[in-house]
Parts: structure tokens; sequence; C-alpha cells
């Protein structure tokens, strides 16, 4: 049983490093060929409980990891030692004054938020979603591309993942012309067949005449959404696609579009119908008050992948403690992302990701091959 009060102890970070991902086939832009930085963030109760989570991930050099351990280390540990395991809430709160005064990023914000629901779950001896309140066990996966030049690429993968079981793909056309974008789609959509849930995410790529054309034309071909078409904050815009056309607008996986942006976008009530989240941007605290928030619209919370593998199993804790999600996604290829576990996340032949059944987070760190790759304490 877990005590009614346990206090912080101690935050320290491991950090370690990783060779970049082989990836040949996507566009450069999607490569990455210099050693990069994670942490593991300890979060240590009075008790001797941790709490873990990842920092850094696909892409961070040692300086930008460097910064970000800073963050940790710095204001954030100065004010959650001596607090209370479960003082989420007010971390949560004090999240506006640690951005605007400290210049925290709410990615370091929100590694310290999984790590003490982490830790909060170990104590409990129960996962993650319990906590939040189970609302399933599983839940439909679909592959989301990285950025090819040529279109066979686009229509090979999505049949490479069918055939392992998935049910939905998702495509980044990564801005090339309309015309292209309509090639890209409709082969993918002819060669997967109608069985297939299929999405496209334009990336704030285009402007509103060619999301509009590109709109009508994946929804002509039975698409599930059309995902970040313009700049959320092109308001004209938005509204009138979200206006004109039938298939769901999702919005946004932009930095800059978190819990309070996601808000004012819902009370515009122009239409949108599914927000983007972000354990980046909310963590585990926030990322639940945004999918309760869309589902008091009648709207979906579509949870965006993050950087690193504990980043993303919070992701998934979330997402089966709420009904209005219908997905979680998996960059492809997985190794891009995946790093740093003795067990990681996995699709079943149904095109399911099953839950976690030990407590917290619930999948194990490979603590063997963050020894080996270990390159310094900092506490």
């Amino acid at each position: 049983m877990m005590k009614a009060a346990m206090k912080v102890k101690d935050v320290a970070i491991d950090v370690f490093t990783r060779e970049a991902p082989k990836i040949t086939t996507a566009q450069p832009r999607f490569r990455s060929r210099e050693p990069q930085y994670m942490a593991l963030v300890r979060v240590i109760s009075e008790d001797g409980i941790e709490g873990h989570s990842f920092l850094g991930g696909y892409g961070d050099n040692e300086a930008s990891l460097r910064a970000l351990c800073s963050q940790v280390l710095g204001p954030l540990k100065r004010d959650l030692v001596g607090r209370d395991v479960a003082d989420r809430e007010w971390l949560w709160s004090q999240l506006r004054f640690f951005t605007f005064y400290s210049h925290v990023s709410y990615i370091a914000w929100s590694a310290l938020d999984i790590a003490l629901w982490d830790l909060l779950g170990k104590a409990a001896g129960m996962p993650i979603y319990h906590l939040l309140g189970a609302q399933r066990h599983k839940v439909l996966a679909y592959a989301s591309s990285p950025y090819y030049p040529d279109v066979e690429e686009y229509v090979k993968e999505a049949l490479y993942y069918k055939s392992k079981g998935f049910k939905a793909y998702k495509i980044h056309p990564a801005g090339v012309p309309v015309s292209r974008v309509k090639e890209i789609t409709r082969r993918v959509r002819e060669a997967v067949g109608d069985e297939m849930y299929l999405m496209v995410d334009a990336s704030l790529c285009y402007d509103c005449k060619d999301a509009l054309e590109i709109g009508k034309y994946i929804q002509s071909l039975g698409y599930y959404w059309f995902e970040d078409p313009v700049r959320y904050s092109d308001f004209d815009a938005v509204d009138q696609l979200a206006r004109r056309l039938e298939i769901p607008i999702a919005l946004s996986d932009y930095p800059d579009f978190r819990f309070h942006e996601a808000a004012q976008m819902i009370r515009r009530n122009n239409g949108v119908r599914i927000i983007r989240g972000d354990y980046m941007k909310e963590g585990i605290t926030g990322l639940k008050k945004l999918c309760s928030l869309a589902e008091a619209f009648a709207m979906n919370c579509e949870v965006h992948s993050s950087v690193n593998s504990l980043m993303n199993i919070a992701t998934l804790h979330v997402v089966l403690s709420v009904n209005n999600c219908d997905f979680y996604e998996l960059i492809v290829p997985p190794d891009m992302l995946q790093y740093g576990m003795a067990q990681d996340i996995t699709v079943d032949r149904e095109g399911y990701v099953q839950a976690a059944t030990s407590p917290g987070l619930g999948f194990e760190v490979d603590w063997e091959l963050l020894r080996r790759r270990k390159v310094q304490n900092r506490n």
C-alpha cells in the first residue's frame, strides 16, 4: 500500500549516447549521421523508489541535451525536491512561470511530469493508465511515414505494414506540389484497398488554396483525416477549410500549439473536429486534461508521437484512459525513435498495441545498454 505522503528526495540524470539509426530511403532532412545524446531522468523518493523518463531523442546533439539537462537540474529540481510525489497538479500550475521566467522548455517539464507518474505507479503497484482510470486495454496503431522522395516508397511501406497487421497508415508528403500529393495518396489507396484507414499530415506546408484542393481530393479517396493543412494560427484559412471540407481537420503538431491554444481553437467552434496532443508539450497531466477538454465538445484528441521510447510509452497510458482517441501513432521505421529499452511497444497481428501490466510506465529500461553507453551522471 502506498503511503499517504511521499517526498521527492532527489532528481538525477544519467546521460548516454546512441549511434544515429540507419535510415537510407527517406529524404535527407529525416536522417541524422551524428551520434545522438539522451538522458535518463530519475526522480527519487525518500523511500528509494525511482520514477523514470527519457530526455532528448532523435536528432539531439550534446549541446541541445545539455541545455535540457540544465533546466531539469536547475529551476525544476530546486522547486520539486522536498515536495510530495503526488504534487503533479502543482507542477502543472507552475508551468507558465517556469517557461516565462526560468526559460524552461516544455519538454524538460514534461520529462519530470512523466517520471513523477512512473514513481507514483510503482509506489501504488499499478500501471499508470489504471491510476488515470482505465477505459480499455488495447488501441489500434497507425504507421506514420517519414518523408520519401519516391512515390513507390510510400506504396511499398504501406503494403509492408498492412502485411504486418496494421489497419492504418499516415502519409507525410513534405510540402511537395499538389499534383505530387495527389499521386502519392491515390497510389497508396489503390495499393492497400478500402479496408485500411489512411491519413495525410501536411506539416503546415500549404496555403489555403492548395490545402483545399488536397483536402477535396483525399476525401474523395476516403481518407480518415487531414492533419495540419495550414498553420494553425491562420485562422481564416482554418475556418474556411473546416467549413468547406467533409474530411475532419486535425490541429496541430506545431510546437507552439499547446493546451491553451487548443482551448482557444475549440472555443472558435469553427468545424475543426480533431485536436492534436503531445507529451513533449503537455506531459501526462496536461494531455489527460486536453483529452477531457476535447471530449466535452464531442471532439477527438489524437496524440502525436514523441521523440523517445519512454515518452511514447507515456502516450499509450493516456490513450488507454480515454475514449476519444482512435489510434496510437507509431513513427516508422520504429528504430528511429525506439531506443534504450529491454522491452518496447510492439503492434500485434491484429494491429493493436496492448497495455502494459507492470506498475508505472510498465516497460523495462535496458539497464545494461545504458550502462555501456553512459557518458556521465548529473545531479
